[in-house]
């Protein structure tokens, strides 16, 4: 739903920056979760194109991710439940997405970084108190996985409780 004369426009407007939300689902397939649908990077491939040729930086945000990390809506979560952190296997899928994603990206000075998972484990939820304490060790996981082969974009965590909780870092 964004056109490259959005992106016009906004620069146009003297914005430098936009963060598109992406879901999971546009770039991992159900049958098989290691491998990627282009869809997904097809649709953020042209953002890019059109934000480096408007002068516009990309940070890119994962606001689905495998599993849900809220438990509510926000996040596209099948069952209205944090299971990335229920889950390990969705902590994996995530950490290889987020290495592909990197991966394709490294050399992009269009992309100003990455936002690893938006709002985290609201607390009214019961999500921050059951697993906020999964959150900090799995950033690091995603970071790491991320500096294999990018060392250059921003990395950018948010808190639990919708990036409001921040003694979940040591």
């Amino acid at each position: 739903y964004v056109a490259e004369a959005d992106i016009k426009r906004l620069a146009e407007l003297g914005y430098n920056s936009v963060r598109p939300a992406l879901n999971s689902r546009l770039f991992v397939t159900d049958g098989n979760p290691t491998e990627y649908s282009e869809e997904g990077f097809s649709l953020l491939d042209n953002l890019v194109k059109w934000c480096k040729a408007s002068g516009v930086y990309v940070i890119k945000d994962m606001h689905a991710a495998i599993g849900g990390q809220t438990g509510g809506n926000i996040d596209d979560s099948a069952n209205d439940k944090p299971e990335l952190f229920m889950e390990k296997k969705y902590q994996d899928e995530l950490v290889n997405l987020w290495a592909a994603i990197a991966k394709r990206y490294r050399d992009e000075p269009a992309v100003a970084g990455y936002d690893l998972l938006n709002e985290p484990l609201p607390a009214r939820t019961g999500a921050a108190k059951a697993y906020k304490d999964q959150l900090e060790p799995l950033y690091k996981r995603i970071t790491q996985a991320i500096r294999k082969t990018d060392s250059r974009h921003i990395i950018i965590v948010e808190g639990a409780d919708w990036a409001n909780d921040w003694s979940v870092f040591t």
